[in-house]
């Protein structure tokens, strides 16, 4: 009997070593049932793809090559691409210390060229969509005063320039910066939401040896990306993003107005907050966060300083729930999965929501708050996947964040396992819908 109760809790305790050395390591974590219960294991990483989007704020790139150009006997570009983002920069090139410069960037999901020289400023746009969450192999070739991008060996942009595309003797030397830019954001032709959450593999610049690039991305788990992905939001449980009202809903009638929030969630640990929403000056008007009580979480609506509902949460959480809120100005409800609660709502508390939302200073935190007295230091920051985030019946776009921490992946989670996949039911293209 001994024998057989230390048998059954094997897989648990490898999984907890595990775990321990992942935390030690630094590494994200990912869900995974183990007989009836959520663990938490690594999700693959690859040490052959690299990130572009490592810096939210700045466009930093997440690598740079220097060349000397009487070494450069191609001016072809190859590598393979992998996104859900519909926007930002794959990389960006530039002669002479930037007085000519080139930037292949995606917008609405579509290649996007911008090119400076001394003959012309040009910005060219087309081809299919790239942001299906599939490898694209991707070429940027030069022929005499002609540029061709390839998808797929099939062409998708040919931009012909006269008298030249820039590309004369008299240069000396070249740099492309993957994931970012070398110029000021100002000085784009087209303004850009520079971040590009997506993953780059299977790089061949002008024939240059990047074996040391290569040598650095496996190195180091920080810059790489996961083997599988799916849509969605991946919070690491170190950071937020920070959304402005005014930026993402459009009430107009206040007379008969409602709160209302959804997410689908698969949390990577037991506790996090969710939501919150905050006024201009970081005082709480909502928060919503979850707690291990009893071997389950437990969540909790808070309006104002009061604690509206709170609710246990289903059995393993990990597999993916629907989360949503709802307040009136009679009622506030709170459903995770087939578990709900209601409760009526004060009216001085739901008249000061009310009044900041139509404000327009109302902040919308996803994953964490910040480290202030106002909002009080009993919550943990969100680890795990977000999907289909949606407030007022909007879904929330990563690229009009008016701050996001670099450890959250904006439009990419890292994808369950085959067998996961399977059984549970999970997407990448699923659509999940709060019952409000």
């Amino acid at each position: 009997m001994f024998c057989f109760s230390l048998l059954a809790l094997l897989p648990v305790l490898v999984a907890a070593i595990g775990d321990l050395n992942l935390y030690q390591q630094r590494r994200p974590v990912e869900s995974e049932k183990i007989y009836g219960h959520c663990l938490f294991w690594t999700a693959n990483l690859n040490p052959n793809f690299l990130s572009l989007a490592q810096h939210w704020l700045e466009p930093i790139p997440s690598e740079v090559l220097s060349m000397q150009l009487e070494r450069v006997r191609s001016f072809e570009s190859e590598f393979e691409l992998r996104t859900y983002d519909p926007e930002g920069v794959v990389f960006y090139g530039e002669v002479n210390a930037g007085t000519k410069w080139f930037v292949l960037a995606l917008r609405d999901g579509k290649p996007e060229i911008q090119l400076v020289n001394e003959h012309c400023h040009l910005v060219a746009s087309s081809g299919d969509i790239l942001n299906d969450g599939e490898w694209k192999k991707i070429a940027v070739e030069s022929h005499g005063n002609e540029i061709h991008l390839t998808v797929n060996q099939k062409v998708s942009l040919a931009i012909a320039i006269f008298p030249s595309i820039g590309l004369e003797d008299d240069m000396i030397d070249m740099k492309i910066a993957m994931g970012g830019l070398l110029i000021n954001e100002s000085s784009l032709l087209r303004p850009l939401k520079h971040p590009l959450d997506a993953c780059i593999t299977n790089w061949n610049w002008l024939h240059q040896n990047t074996s040391w690039i290569m040598e650095k991305v496996a190195k180091n788990p920080n810059v790489q990306c996961h083997d599988n992905i799916m849509p969605g939001s991946f919070f690491r449980g170190s950071g937020m993003a920070v959304f402005r009202s005014s930026d993402i809903h459009n009430d107009s009638d206040s007379q008969d107005w409602s709160l209302s929030f959804s997410v689908l969630i698969r949390p990577t640990k037991h506790s996090g907050l969710v939501m919150a929403l905050l006024t201009g000056d970081h005082r709480p008007l909502v928060k919503l966060h979850f707690t291990p009580q009893d071997r389950h979480e437990h969540f909790k609506l808070i309006l104002g300083d009061s604690t509206l509902i709170s609710i246990r949460g289903p059995a393993r959480l990990c597999n993916g729930q629907v989360l949503s809120i709802t307040i009136t100005e009679s009622e506030a409800t709170l459903q995770i999965g087939d578990k709900r609660g209601r409760r009526s709502v004060d009216a001085t508390a739901f008249a000061a929501l009310k009044t900041s939302w139509f404000k327009k200073d109302t902040l919308l935190f996803l994953g964490g708050l910040p480290a202030l007295d106002t909002v009080g230091h009993g919550w943990f920051y969100y680890s795990g996947c977000m999907q289909d985030i949606r407030i007022q019946g909007t879904e929330i776009d990563f690229n009009q964040a008016f701050f996001k921490d670099n450890s959250t992946s904006a439009f990419s989670c890292p994808a369950p396992k085959k067998n996961q996949e399977q059984q549970h039911g999970f997407s990448g293209r699923t659509r999940y819908k709060a019952q409000l």
